[in-house]
């Protein structure tokens, strides 16, 4: 990073606090600062339970409501964030630099999520919550608001490769757009309907839909692992796929990181999302085709399968490589 962008960005993201990020009205990363302060002591002191009595006190109790919440939930204790800073040092070292490029460039998010509402007006924007968690969740909404851990939004496993042309803009766009993803995604739930009982092809939709819309606002091809794969084994994953798509069982398709073959998870976001631009670029009139997947009934599995079949995506030519 440029040394003066590396001053700027510490300046700022050490005195950046919530709401004070300028105009944004969208955006919070409260939770952001209050971890790294925590974080910067701890690395200070080998006395273990000073430690946990840092991230206590400088992280846990300065909490937003809905981390508190999150907290509550997964059972997290400050001193299961020390066991994860011990565990890795090299991956939080990594992943301070990225909070620091994302929280000096907050501004590009800002700008996608009014670009969402102005691509679909009716749409509401809820605030934005950044913080870091125990690798529970990417993005996920909580109440009217959207949290983004950024230990999993961030995270690619590349945290100390140089750029390779002596540039440091890739390096520094990554975070950006992870985080511009995540927002988007999240966004895009809390404006769902409610749901109960789905079957396999309705979450799929339901979670491809938000991935689509994503990319439409981004205006720039999607960089999702499941999305690489898909295009490069579209048809071999929709042969599996259509077998299981009435079922009620996902294990196979969604949420299962760890629990299949590294590289092949969550490839049923990559399906959802291909039945929803498959079904936009065939729609003569763009922004009705929007409207229709922006409101379609994801707790209705007969409304979704209609989609899907006005779609025409089980006819479309796919790539078998």
């Amino acid at each position: 990073m440029k040394p003066l962008l590396v001053i700027c960005s510490l300046a700022f993201f050490l005195h950046t606090k919530g709401q004070s990020l300028g105009s944004s009205r969208y955006l919070s990363f409260s939770d952001v600062s209050n971890f790294w302060q925590a974080y910067d002591r701890v690395i200070k002191t080998g006395d273990s339970s000073e430690q946990v009595k840092i991230i206590q006190s400088v992280y846990f109790n300065k909490a937003s409501m809905e981390l508190h919440l999150l907290q509550k939930l997964f059972h997290h204790s400050a001193a299961d964030y020390l066991a994860y800073i011990k565990a890795d040092p090299r991956f939080w070292r990594g992943l301070r630099e990225r909070s620091r490029v994302l929280m000096f460039n907050y501004k590009k998010i800002d700008e996608a999520l009014r670009k969402l509402k102005a691509v679909y007006r009716p749409l509401e924007i809820p605030e934005v919550v950044f913080m870091i968690g125990c690798f529970e969740f990417g993005g996920r909404p909580m109440g009217d608001k959207v949290m983004i851990s950024l230990e999993v939004a961030l995270a690619d496993g590349n945290f100390d490769v140089p750029p390779a042309d002596g540039s440091d803009d890739n390096y520094q766009q990554y975070p950006v757009d992870a985080a511009i993803y995540f927002a988007l995604h999240e966004v895009m739930h809390t404006n769902q309907p409610m749901y109960k009982a789905q079957d396999l092809l309705s979450l799929c939709v339901m979670e491809g839909s938000c991935d689509f819309i994503a990319e439409l606002v981004m205006a720039k091809p999607l960089q999702r692992p499941y999305i690489t794969l898909g295009n490069h084994f579209e048809k071999k994953i929709w042969e599996s796929f259509k077998k299981e798509m009435n079922g009620f069982t996902h294990d196979d398709w969604l949420y299962n990181r760890g629990f299949v073959t590294k590289g092949e998870e969550d490839l049923g976001y990559f399906v959802g999302y291909a039945i929803c631009k498959y079904f936009y670029q065939n729609a003569s009139n763009k922004r009705n085709a929007l409207r229709r997947i922006v409101n379609l009934d994801y707790s209705s599995n007969n409304e979704v399968y209609k989609f899907f079949l006005r779609s025409g995506y089980e006819k479309k030519p796919m790539a078998n490589n």
